[in-house]
């Protein structure tokens, strides 16, 4: 069930992010030739940035999983739950500050 509950959440945060990054793309380019070129440099970063939290998430399941010798196995799922807590409240906490960081020409202009 948890699996099902994350693979949800995370397509759904995929669609989310897909739209904020054409919306953004579309601002940020001058034409429609600037807009692929925006939308490309944007995907490059966005699979190196993919790739490497699936590195950090294997790492830390790892870490997890294999540290405590003869920890409870209920005390190893409760540790999981907690660093998926930290971690996806420090993702929120990047994303509000990245959000922060732009400056619209026009806030709130219809394309």
């Amino acid at each position: 069930p948890l699996l099902c509950v994350a693979s949800v959440l995370k397509a759904l945060c995929g669609v989310l992010a897909g739209g904020a990054n054409a919306a953004i793309s579309a601002h940020w380019a001058a034409s429609s030739q600037d807009f692929a070129e925006v939308q490309a440099k944007g995907a490059a970063v966005g699979t190196l940035s993919g790739l490497a939290g699936l590195g950090l998430s294997l790492v830390c399941t790892v870490l997890v999983q294999t540290r405590g010798g003869a920890v409870p196995a209920r005390a190893k799922h409760v540790a999981s739950f907690v660093a998926y807590g930290v971690l996806t409240a420090a993702h929120l906490v990047a994303c509000a500050a990245g959000l922060r960081l732009l400056a619209f020409r026009q806030p709130s202009s219809r394309k």
